[in-house]
């Protein structure tokens, strides 16, 4: 029989955050306004010079003076969709996926792998867990929408070669089918088995 199970974590502080958001927005529409006058003055100057070398001056020289503003946009927009992540977690067909949303509107998938791959499971307060977050050979993998350690989880796979760490956000009844779906050579720490509703 197949297990299926779903789960959607939703960013508490979504609404909250909606403030920063709108100045973020208003902060990355000015870099954008000032990088389009930016553009226009260093074309105009570029036509004005005598010389091919005077334009390409003109134009490395208004590059480099611009490129602090293109990171900045860049950085700026980063933050902004990181401050809007949401995720669903799915059990189907001895798989797992993870599907990251941003801006509760676009979805882009962020996991897939097979339940087969998972060596170990558990809640963060597991010995194991230090283990594999202290290795520098593990590349971690977050996807939660709140940074709630009593309800973080993590699994440890392997996936061609490299090795993962990653940190999810389950319900409880999303994490027994995920139980239940693992191969019996999976370790599941005594952290993970003894899940209680509060």
């Amino acid at each position: 029989m197949e297990l299926f199970a779903e789960h959607s974590v939703a960013n508490s502080n979504y609404d909250t955050k909606a403030k920063k958001l709108a100045i973020l927005k208003i902060i990355k529409s000015l870099l954008y306004a000032v990088l389009f006058l930016a553009m226009c003055i260093i074309a105009f100057v570029s036509i004005l010079a005598p010389s091919i070398l005077g334009i390409l001056l003109t134009l490395v020289v208004g590059v480099f003076a611009i490129s602090p503003l293109i990171v900045a946009a860049f950085l700026i927009r980063r933050h902004m969709l990181n401050l809007t992540y949401e995720y669903d977690y799915f059990v189907i067909g001895g798989k797992f996926r993870i599907v990251r949303v941003v801006g509760r509107k676009k979805r882009k998938m962020f996991l897939e792998i097979s339940m087969q791959d998972f060596q170990s499971v558990g809640k963060l307060e597991a010995e194991a867990y230090d283990r594999y977050a202290g290795a520098k050979d593990v590349k971690k993998l977050i996807a939660v929408g709140n940074i709630d350690e009593d309800k973080l989880f993590y699994a440890y796979y392997v996936k061609d070669g490299t090795k993962f760490l990653l940190h999810f956000e389950p319900s409880v009844e999303f994490m027994m089918t995920f139980k239940r779906s693992l191969p019996r050579m999976t370790i599941m720490d005594k952290s993970g088995l003894g899940i209680t509703t509060k």
